[in-house]
């Protein structure tokens, strides 16, 4: 029997968690997006959040949009930056009140999202040419010493 390499269980776990996550956020992101910005903003606004139209637009794209660049692993990094200021300000401004029980859902994709942070989308994500392809032709992706 064949033995794979901790690199390739990792690469299997961080693709995953990047399925799975999507998976969840986007019917999330796509009733936001079927009621649009301005029935999420006013929902937002009600939240006492502000600049509730720019925050509306920014939560769609990320709750939408994220999870169809979740899924074949682009911009990992970036998307779940999005999902972690989420989950931190869905966690502080809704959940609070409701306890463990409440937050639970939030606090575990929030270390989902935290995971792929740190990590990024792996071996077999799209990051994996894409990042370097960019980091070659533009110089603001390069990293200064």
């Amino acid at each position: 029997m064949r033995r794979f390499s901790s690199s390739v269980w990792q690469n299997v776990s961080l693709l995953c968690l990047r399925l799975i996550l999507a998976v969840v956020f986007l019917p999330h992101g796509w009733g936001k997006w079927e009621r649009g910005i301005t029935a999420t903003s006013h929902w937002l606004g009600q939240k006492g959040y502000p600049l509730s139209t720019l925050m509306a637009a920014l939560l769609i794209a990320f709750e939408a949009l994220g999870p169809l660049l979740m899924i074949p692993g682009l911009f990992t990094r970036l998307v779940a930056l999005g999902w972690i200021v989420i989950m931190t300000l869905a966690v502080l401004t809704v959940h609070l009140t409701e306890g463990l029980k409440g937050m639970e859902f939030a606090l575990v994709i929030w270390a989902g999202s935290f995971v792929l942070l740190l990590q990024g989308g792996g071996q077999w994500s799209l990051d994996h040419v894409v990042i370097p392809f960019l980091k070659d032709r533009f110089s603001f992706f390069r990293r200064t010493e």
